[in-house]
This record gives structure tokens, sequence and C-alpha cells, in this order.
């Protein structure tokens, strides 16, 4: 319960950042929440987290600018336009496949730049443990 109530506020702050002119924070009731668990305070910093909310909204917009895209190339709705139809088939298909591929790069680095964290930290803790080994003897 704790983990969906700590999602639905990061959600909530990182849709506000792409969707709202105004930063509206957090309610009083989730304010609360987060004074009965502090321990769940740390989530609303946690850089990876926020980073991979960040790409996935990008990667759902840019899927729907290229189904916006494509419907307009089908159904002709723009044909007698030529410069609109240029526009909302060709330019937004492009710039919407540009931020997929980026979308997918930037999420596929970010994994690859979590488990090179976990790794530094377990040999961290292995130089430590040494440390206080050759310490202690």
């Amino acid at each position: 319960m704790n983990k969906d109530k700590i999602e639905q506020i990061l959600d909530k702050l990182t849709e506000e950042d792409f969707f709202k002119s105004k930063e509206s924070g957090l309610s009083q009731a989730e304010i609360d929440y987060l004074k009965d668990n502090p321990h769940l305070l740390e989530e609303l910093s946690n850089t990876s987290l926020i980073k991979k909310r960040y790409i996935f909204i990008v990667f759902f917009i840019s899927l729907t600018m290229s189904a916006l895209a494509k419907f307009f190339q089908y159904t002709h709705v723009l044909a007698g336009f030529e410069i609109l139809n240029d526009i909302f088939t060709n330019v937004l298909f492009s710039i919407a496949m540009e931020m997929l591929g980026a979308s997918i790069v930037a999420f596929m680095l970010e994994i690859m730049f979590e488990k090179r964290v976990e790794k530094n930290q377990q040999i961290i803790k292995q130089i430590r443990k040494e440390m206080e080994k050759a310490n202690t003897q």
C-alpha cells in the first residue's frame, strides 16, 4: 500500500511538470501521509524513479504524435491544405520518431546507469569490509 501511494504522489508531481503551468504541489492529505511515513520521503528525491517517469511521458507523447500523424495521413483530412497536410503528416511523424528513439535510448542508458551504480555500491561495501578487517587486525 505504501508503494502505491508514493507512486501516485510521484506520478502527480511529474505530470504537473509536463502538463500544468502552475505548480500545485502536494495536498494536505498527501503531506500528512508522508509525515506518517517518513521512510518514504527519500522516494521523493529518488532521481532514477523521476527520470524514468519523464522518459515514459516523452515516450507516450511521441507515440501519440505518431498516431496523430498517421491519422492525418490516412484519413486525408487535410488533403486540401498542402502546407498543413505536410506539417501534420511528414513533419509531425518525423519529430515523433526522433522523440521515440531518444526516449528509448534514454531509458536504456538509465537502466545501464542503475546497474553500474548498484555494482559500484557492492564494490564499495566490499572495500569497506576489507578495510575494517585490516583495521581490526
